[in-house]
C-alpha cells in the first residue's frame, strides 16, 4: 500500500466501501470486531463505533454483497468454479485453485510461515505453467492463470470431493490435518507430493535462492469442484471490486460488477467510488512480493501500515460526508460505519 495523505473529497455521490482482507491469520483473525490498539486509532475508531457482525467467510459475506447469495455455496466450498468464469475457453472435469506457498518444515511437523502465500511474477509464473503443463499433462492436471498471481488447475473428474483448507486461514499455524482429507483426497495427495519433489531443486527455486527469495515449496491445491456453468446476471452493476484474486474476478464476470486488478490503494479506492456506487477492495497483508522482501515486516507494522495509509484516509472520507458507508471485513466478522455516526464518531474517547 502506498503512502498517501487524506486529499480533499471530491465525491459526487454518496458511496459504500468495503475494505476486505483476504489472508488475516487466525491470531488476528478478529482485527475488525475486537479492541484494537492505540497505534492503530482507525481499526480503534472502527471497533469502538461500527456496528460489527459475524459472517461465514469474505467470499460469501462477498457474493451477497454483490446481489448473489445463490453462489454462496460455490464460494464457500468451491471458489474455483467462481473464477472460472474469467476462463475464454470453457474447462472441463474438476477445478482447483492451485497457489504457490512456502513452507518450512520442522523436526515434527510443517508450518506456513506468516509469509507462505507468494505472489509470483509475471514472467516466473508463465514459467512454471509451461514447465507443469509439460510434465504434469500426463497426470490430467493442466494449469490456467488467473489474477493475483496463482492458477486455476483443469483436472480429471473425480467421483468424490475431497476437503480442503483455504491456505490463507493456515498463515503461522502448523498444517497437520489440513492436507486434502476424505474419500476423493488420493489423487490430490499424490499429485501434492510429485509437486514437493519437481520443486525441490527445479531450476526456478534454485534461481530463486540466488535471489534470496523464498522457495516455492508446492502449489497448495484448494476450493475445488466440478465443472459447471454458474448463471450470469447483473445484479452487481453499479458496483466495482478492486484488487488481485481470481475469485473476485470471477464473481464480477457473473454478477456484472465491475473488476480492476492491481493492489489497491486509497487513491484507486476513491477514485472508484466517484464513479461506482459501492465498492469493494480485497487487500491481502502478507503475499509476498520480491519488491517488498528487502524489508522484513511484523503484523504489527502491517496494521499500522494498513491504519494510516488506507483506513484513516477513508475514515476522513467518511467523516466529511463524502462516504455513506465504509465497511471492514476480516475472516469471520464484518464491522460497518455509517455516516450518520458521524457526531458520536469524532466524539473524544472517554476515559
Amino acid at each position: 500500500m502506498e503512502a498517501v495523505s487524506a486529499r480533499p473529497c471530491t465525491i459526487r455521490h454518496m458511496s459504500e466501501v468495503a475494505i476486505i482482507l483476504s489472508d488475516v491469520p487466525a491470531v488476528v483473525a478478529d482485527v475488525a470486531a475486537g479492541p484494537a490498539p492505540a497505534c492503530v486509532p482507525a481499526l480503534t475508531r472502527l471497533g469502538r463505533f461500527g456496528h460489527g457482525a459475524s459472517v461465514t467467510g469474505w467470499r460469501t459475506w462477498l457474493a451477497g454483497w454483490l446481489g448473489r447469495p445463490d453462489l454462496a455455496p460455490l464460494a464457500e466450498v468451491s471458489p474455483a468454479v467462481v473464477a472460472a468464469a474469467t476462463m475464454e475457453n470453457a474447462p472441463h472435469g474438476s477445478l482447483w485453485l492451485a497457489t504457490p506457498v512456502h513452507l518450512t518444515a520442522g523436526l515434527r511437523s510443517v508450518h506456513m510461515p506468516p509469509d507462505g502465500l507468494l505472489r509470483l511474477d509475471a514472467g516466473t509464473a508463465d514459467d512454471l505453467m509451461r514447465q507443469f503443463n509439460a510434465d504434469f499433462g500426463t497426470l490430467g492436471f493442466m494449469l490456467r492463470p488467473v489474477p493475483g498471481g496463482g492458477f486455476l488447475a483443469q483436472g480429471p473428474r473425480f467421483e468424490t470431493l475431497p476437503t480442503t483448507v483455504d491456505p490463507a486461514s493456515l498463515l503461522g499455524a502448523d498444517l497437520a490435518g489440513a492436507t486434502p482429507q476424505g474419500p476423493g483426497a488420493a489423487p490430490l495427495l499424490r499429485l501434492g507430493a510429485e509437486l514437493e519433489m519437481w520443486l525441490h531443486e527445479h531450476p526456478l527455486n534454485l534461481a530463486r535462492m540466488r535471489q534470496r527469495l523464498p522457495c516455492i515449496s508446492t502449489l497448495w491445491l484448494w476450493g475445488g469442484g466440478l465443472v459447471q456453468a454458474p448463471a450470469v446476471n447483473a445484479a452487481g452493476a453499479g458496483t466495482a471490486v478492486l484488487g488481485d484474486d481470481a475469485f473476485a474476478a470471477g464473481l464480477c464476470a457473473l454478477s456484472g460488477g465491475q473488476y480492476q486488478g492491481g493492489a489497491p490503494d486509497v487513491r484507486t479506492i476513491l477514485d472508484a467510488a466517484e464513479r461506482q456506487a459501492r465498492v469493494a477492495a480485497v487487500v491481502a497483508l502478507l503475499a509476498t512480493e520480491p519488491a517488498s522482501l528487502a524489508a522484513a515486516t511484523t503484523m504489527h507494522e502491517l496494521l499500522q501500515r494498513l491504519d494510516a495509509q488506507l483506513l484513516a484516509p477513508l475514515l476522513a472520507a467518511l467523516g466529511s460526508g463524502g462516504l455513506q458507508r465504509l465497511s471492514l471485513v476480516a475472516n469471520g466478522s464484518v464491522t460497518t460505519l455509517g455516516a450518520r455516526a458521524g457526531l458520536k464518531f469524532w466524539r473524544r474517547a472517554r476515559a
